[in-house]
């Protein structure tokens, strides 16, 4: 059942209590739940991304694709401003990545997004494994986050 309490009766010790975040379970626990999660994406496939986008992102959709012209066009409509900022997130993304190799996949992506309407079908599959690892990359921070709660400070 859930206390009210009321915040200016409460000496000090008594809000530090209320405000104490609830016990975490262990390392152990988190992995076991990572685990969990990344077996049933390998054996769910789509439906456990969408049953986790409904649980994690509040989102409930049953299209995990960005449509092709959008993702060719999408580079169109970047400002100068934009473009370089997704340079700048590409490079920290990609960590130690030669500069150059970035620069090829760049180039790659940009041809690719030239010939959509040659390749639809491969601009579909990009676009949804972009999605995929957005997603993921989105379970990784949550995860992250869940275990900087649990062992803070590692």
């Amino acid at each position: 059942m859930l206390d009210i309490l009321q915040w200016d009766t409460l000496d000090d010790g008594a809000r530090n209590t209320a405000l104490a975040r609830p016990a975490s379970s262990t390392s152990e626990q988190l992995s076991r739940d990572v685990a969990a999660i990344v077996a049933r994406v390998r054996s769910e496939g789509d439906a456990a991304l969408r049953a986790y986008a409904r649980e994690f992102d509040g989102a409930a959709t049953e299209i995990l694709r960005v449509p092709a012209g959008e993702i060719a066009s999408a580079a169109d409509t970047l400002s100068p401003e934009q473009r370089e900022a997704l340079n700048r997130y590409l490079e920290r993304r990609h960590g130690g990545q030669d500069a150059r190799e970035l620069e090829e996949l760049r180039s790659s992506i940009e041809h690719l997004q030239g010939q959509a309407g040659v390749t639809d079908d491969l601009a579909l599959r990009v676009g949804d494994l972009e999605e995929r690892l957005d997603f993921a990359e989105r379970l990784l921070t949550k995860e992250r986050e869940r275990r900087e709660r649990i062992e803070p400070g590692r």
